[in-house]
This record gives structure tokens, C-alpha cells and sequence, in this order.
């Protein structure tokens, strides 16, 4: 959140308290409602307390509370996971994907909000060093969590095009290189087993982060500080 933005939220909940505060914030940052805090967001089983609220280990759980510190915003841009197999790291990542996502539902108008052409698809990326990879390990994880989530599957009826999987042209890439977004406003990304990518394409993992890094800061820089993209 800017300074102007922090300026603007303190002075609303000194003026109306916290709840009045927050409602009147989202009305001015051009959200539908207050969305769920995190803790919110991880225990009520109309978002992801059914399938998520027991496999998040407390350390992961305790990241996204400092990374996700309201609702409105994080400061967080990039978060870099590593750690032995099995420690839940994926699903800590996707744990993360899925907050932000919801966030970006809770804007009346995304592209609005961007600045964004209406045409613009709006796109939530999953990039592996192979394609076969990146759609069965993470891909298919974050695709059957919507189909979980009373909240997710109401918005999936939503989408008024077919073509699309949510509303405001929502939808979700796999892939295995970062240009696979061109001509995509990629709001999340998640780059996954960068260490096993193999010498005959060691320059993959930069040239992966560079191209999404720039496909994200070029679409999803624009807002007015209450929301980023990570």
C-alpha cells in the first residue's frame, strides 16, 4: 500500500472505527465487499477451510499471515520457497495463489482498477521446466481447489463467457516458458522445480522469471496501491 493509501485507511478508521473504516475503504478502492483475512479465508469452509484448513503446517500458515497482513494489500511482490520434499511447499504456494485470487474477485473491476482494455485476459500462470509437469503436479492441484470452494465454484458460474473459467476473462495457463504468456496480463504466477531445470536450458529459469516479472509490472503496476499482483 502507498503512503498516500496507508495515510487514507488510518485516517478512516480513526474517523469511523475499524469495521465502518474498512467498509468505506473498499467502496473507494472499488472492491464488491471487505474480503476475508486470511485466517478467515483458511478456516470458513465457504472459501478453502474445508480442504485447506488442516494441510497448512502453522509455519506456512503464520508466512501468509505476515504476507498477507489485510486484506486490502501485501507488500510482498516476490516470495522465494525452498525446502525438503514433502515439507509443503506447493501447498503453501497455491495456499498463497488461491488468497490472491479471491482478492482479485473481491474488485467490482479489475481491468478498471489496472487500467487495463477490457479485451485484456486477465490470467493466473503456473510455468514448470515441462509443460506435462506444470499441469499435473500444480495446475490440476489449484483447478480442483475451485471446484471445492463454494465460493470459487459460485464465481465459476458466474463468468458470463463460456470461454472463460471466472468472471472479468479470469483464466488459468500452464506452461513451460515465460513467453508462453505473451499477450496475457499475468496477476500471479508460480514458478515451480527451478533447481531440476537441466543444463541445456540453464538460462530457462531467468528467462522464465524475466519474461513474467515483465508481463506482470507491465499490466498490473497501474492500481491505485490497495491491491498488487505477487
Amino acid at each position: 500500500m502507498s503512503d498516500v493509501s496507508q495515510q487514507l485507511a488510518d485516517s478512516l478508521i480513526r474517523e469511523f472505527g475499524f469495521a465502518e473504516g474498512q467498509r468505506r475503504l473498499c467502496k473507494m478502492a472499488g472492491y464488491i465487499g471487505v474480503p476475508p483475512t486470511v485466517d478467515e479465508f483458511f478456516s470458513d469452509p465457504h472459501f478453502a477451510g474445508a480442504f485447506l484448513g488442516r494441510q497448512l503446517y502453522p509455519t506456512w500458515r503464520n508466512l501468509l499471515r505476515e504476507i498477507f497482513p489485510h486484506p486490502f494489500y501485501s507488500d510482498k511482490l516476490e516470495i522465494a520457497v525452498s525446502g525438503s520434499i514433502g515439507c509443503g511447499k506447493s501447498t503453501f504456494c497455491l495456499a498463497g495463489m488461491l488468497y490472491d485470487l479471491l482478492r482479485l474477485l473481491y474488485l467490482k473491476n479489475p481491468h478498471a482498477t489496472f487500467q487495463l482494455v477490457e479485451s485484456t485476459p486477465i490470467t493466473v500462470a503456473f510455468i514448470n521446466s515441462t509443460l506435462t509437469l506444470a499441469q499435473a503436479v500444480l495446475f490440476n492441484q489449484f483447478r480442483d481447489w475451485l471446484n471445492e470452494s463454494p465460493f470459487f465454484l459460485e464465481q465459476q458460474r458466474r463468468a458470463t463467457n463460456k470461454k472463460d473459467l471466472l468472471p472479468h476473462k479470469i483464466n488459468l495457463m500452464n506452461g513451460s516458458r515465460g513467453s508462453h504468456a505473451y499477450g496475457r496480463g499475468v496477476v500471479s504466477a508460480i514458478l515451480s522445480e527451478l533447481n531440476y531445470q537441466g543444463q541445456s536450458v540453464k538460462d530457462q529459469a531467468t528467462q522464465n522469471y524475466v519474461h513474467v516479472k515483465r508481463r506482470m509490472e507491465s499490466r498490473f503496476g497501474r492500481g491505485e496501491g490497495f491491491i498488487v499482483p505477487g
